[in-house]
Formats: C-alpha cells, sequence, structure tokens
C-alpha cells in the first residue's frame, strides 16, 4: 500500500512529497515523477502570485500585444531548441522594473535562475541563426 505525504511551507509552497511503499526501493522515474509533480503544484500556488506582481508592475504605456511576443518567442526558442527559455524583466520587479516591453528580455532559463531577481543585468548571449528573421515574422 502506497502513502503520499506532502510537506509544505505556511505560504503553501510544497517543499516535498515522498511517496512510501512496502520496499524501500525507489526507481529514478518514479523519482523523477515526484518531483514533476512537485513543480507542477508549486506552478500553481506561486502563478497568481506572480501575475499579481505583474499587473502591479504593468504602466498605462504597457502593450499586451509587445509583452506578448516576448513570451511567443520564448515558446518558439524551446521548441526549436529543445532547451527551455525564459521572458526575464531586465530590472527584476523586486528592484522596482516595471512589467513592460522594454524590460523584457529573452534568456536561457539557466542564466535566468542564476541572475534571480536581485540582479539588473542584460543577457549578452548569442540567439541561433533563425531568431532574426521569426523576430521580424512576429513584429519583435
Amino acid at each position: 500500500m502506497k502513502q503520499h505525504v506532502i510537506v509544505r511551507t505556511a505560504s503553501g509552497k510544497v517543499l516535498r512529497i515522498c511517496q512510501t511503499t512496502n520496499t524501500v526501493t525507489q526507481t529514478r522515474d518514479q523519482l523523477a515523477e515526484l518531483w514533476e509533480a512537485i513543480e507542477k503544484i508549486n506552478e500553481t500556488i506561486e502563478k497568481p502570485q506572480k501575475q499579481a506582481k505583474m499587473k502591479k508592475a504593468t504602466t498605462p504605456d504597457s502593450s499586451r500585444e509587445e509583452i506578448k511576443k516576448f513570451y511567443r518567442l520564448s515558446k518558439e526558442l524551446c521548441k526549436r531548441t529543445g532547451e527551455k527559455w525564459h521572458v526575464d524583466h531586465t530590472v527584476p520587479i523586486s528592484m522596482g522594473g516595471l512589467h513592460h516591453q522594454d524590460n523584457l528580455q529573452v534568456v536561457p532559463a539557466e542564466w535566468n535562475l542564476k541572475k534571480g531577481g536581485l540582479s539588473s543585468e542584460a543577457w549578452d548571449g548569442e540567439y541561433p541563426d533563425w531568431v532574426a528573421d521569426y523576430k521580424k515574422e512576429i513584429g519583435l
């Protein structure tokens, strides 16, 4: 018989899901599935909080259509490269940055996670060759 134990912080963020069975050994696949479940639960909890912060940081001259183009480019990069890409606030919202098209950049997820919300840094890496044409195509 399997039991699931979910450990949450006071804010509801899931720290750990433990699956106990009659056998102590768990395969890597099982652990990977549990990790994915934790990530999905955390995204569900954090998404409304993040949306509220962005709404407060949006100005009247922010263009929803222009902002969507950054997210479209990020999705296309993920699809074509097989790697994760993020839409990053060059000046993080936590440092007073705005959710505005002039404060956004599409960056590799790994770089963005290292940067965190405490650095106001522009990415100086290079996009794949096809990106310039794609940006023109979507009007970015």
